[in-house]
């Protein structure tokens, strides 16, 4: 899958998660502090991820100009140009566990929802939320991280800097 499907799979559960959260902070007997932070960082990644995703579209709009121009004609939906945000994406990468995680929470509240209509209860522990707040916050620096990472590789492979990063080639054989 592709760095740009994967945030925007990733960016739907996160919206559908802050809905059902929002449903139970509104309507719950006891709506515990944990909800609205977790509200505040569901939110808070919703915006790395929208970043990732512009990131990835326009490194892929880079890349497809860049062949052009070479004249290569290949149209490969393949994110290499990020090669680090690619990674997080494979198979038991943090993006993959991360949706995986959302996705068992997610179904934990509809789980929840479907079994007290009337009053909602929110399902979770203190300790529960913590867990979940960690490894979100977590994900997020590791995204900060490649994110940051990805646009060096990038900018560092524009051939119209060349001059300007001769001294930061991506091979080792530099000679700076």
């Amino acid at each position: 899958m592709s760095v740009t499907a994967s945030a925007i799979a990733i960016i739907q559960l996160t919206t559908e998660l802050l809905t059902t959260t929002r449903k139970y902070y509104k309507s719950a007997k006891s709506a515990p502090g944990e909800i609205a932070e977790l509200i505040d960082e569901l939110t808070a990644f919703g915006v790395v991820l929208e970043h990732l995703k512009t990131i990835s579209q326009n490194a892929r709009a880079v890349k497809l100009r860049q062949n052009a121009a070479n004249g290569v004609t290949s149209n490969s939906s393949n994110d290499s140009c990020l090669p680090m945000l690619q990674k997080m994406m494979e198979q038991g990468g943090p993006l993959t566990i991360c949706y995986d995680e959302m996705l068992a929470f997610k179904m934990k509240l509809a789980e929840d929802q479907s079994k007290l209509k009337k009053s909602l209860k929110w399902p979770f522990r203190k300790d529960e939320i913590q867990a979940v707040l960690h490894r979100l916050r977590n994900l997020k620096a590791i995204l900060d991280t490649a994110i940051s990472s990805d646009q060096l590789y990038v900018s560092l492979s524009v051939p119209a800097f060349a001059g300007f990063h001769s001294c930061f080639q991506l091979s080792p054989k530099s000679e700076c």
